[in-house]
């Protein structure tokens, strides 16, 4: 087994908690800004409820939105859910305006009619959209 194959599987296997701290360290490493993990329990793999899952403040003073998922069936559907959360005033405080990006990282896989419609969504409301699968 390739070992692209291999971190593939390890990745598919984790818990919730699991993925989302590696993926807020990844976000961490990309040096977007600070990250704060609103949906993450210090010390413990475990996910909370909080929307959205990751903020990041940027220099300028907007923000990213980070959101993760290891669902595997339903994956269009969840992502929709959580845009409609992450650009809902009344649960996450912050303006539409305000959010420079949306980004989502998960676990399965999107073809290429979803990836557009998901881009629709976040394009009405001026805000970009970067999906991170683990299938590059």
């Amino acid at each position: 087994m390739s070992k692209i194959n291999q971190i593939q599987k390890a990745l598919i296997e984790m818990s919730g908690g699991e993925f989302q701290k590696l993926a807020d360290a990844y976000l961490a490493e990309k040096g977007l800004g600070r990250v704060n993990s609103i949906g993450s329990v210090i010390a413990a793999n475990k996910v909370k409820t909080g929307t959205p899952d990751t903020l990041i403040t940027t220099p300028d003073g907007n923000y990213v939105f980070a959101e993760h998922t290891t669902q595997q069936s339903g994956l269009l559907n969840k992502i929709r859910a959580d845009l409609d959360k992450c650009f809902d005033e009344s649960k996450t405080g912050v303006p539409v305006g305000r959010i420079e990006r949306v980004i989502f990282c998960f676990t399965g896989e999107l073809d290429p009619g979803e990836e557009n419609e998901l881009a629709e969504v976040c394009q009405e409301k001026g805000v970009n959209l970067d999906l991170c699968s683990i299938n590059f």
